[in-house]
């Protein structure tokens, strides 16, 4: 796998076996391999996350679902199905803006979540989960509080059974945003 500039072989190793996993195994498109594995490091060392499947392995009763769930993990004994997003205000190539605006932060919950449950509908049994995460990279504090409020102020069934977990990255982490 290849890792953010700047990583050696060693902190790379640091990772769990999980995160590794989701690296190696890479995803069904687009450019969401960090981000993925990060969201999974976090869960596996604040809450106790074992990885049963990356998304990769997840299977659909239907042959391409609209929308797929990122990461499967077990968490406390129970499946919980994993969406990982990230919010980020950016101008022009790479270049981060301040602030982060109500509209556009509701926009993307709601399509997020959409999705959720959708894939959650979709999922075949034997991979079913209980619940999902919405683990949500915020750039900075401001745009986490930006968030809470859109999340407030959403229909509680378009929540239904979604968990939102927002993790504030404001660090060296741009591969974790422009991968």
């Amino acid at each position: 796998s290849t890792f953010p500039d700047g990583w050696t072989l060693a902190e790379a190793a640091r990772l769990s076996t999980g995160a590794q996993s989701i690296l190696a195994e890479g995803t069904a498109g687009g450019s969401s391999g960090y981000s993925e594995a990060f969201a999974f490091e976090v869960l596996h060392r604040c809450e106790g996350a074992s990885l049963v499947a990356s998304e990769t392995l997840i299977r659909y009763t239907v042959p391409m679902p609209g929308s797929i769930t990122d990461i499967l993990v077990e968490i406390d004994g129970m499946r919980i199905g994993v969406s990982v997003t990230r919010a980020v205000t950016v101008t022009g190539m790479c270049t981060r803006a301040d602030g982060y605006d109500l509209a556009v932060a509701t926009d993307l919950l709601t399509r997020k979540l959409a999705g959720i449950n959708e894939s959650s509908m979709l999922v075949v049994p034997e991979l079913a989960w209980t619940k999902q995460i919405l683990f949500v990279y915020a750039d900075t504090e401001a745009h986490a509080s930006v968030l809470m409020s859109a999340w407030a102020a959403l229909d509680e069934t378009l929540r239904a059974d979604t968990v939102l977990y927002v993790s504030v990255s404001e660090a060296m982490d741009g591969f974790v945003y422009f991968e």
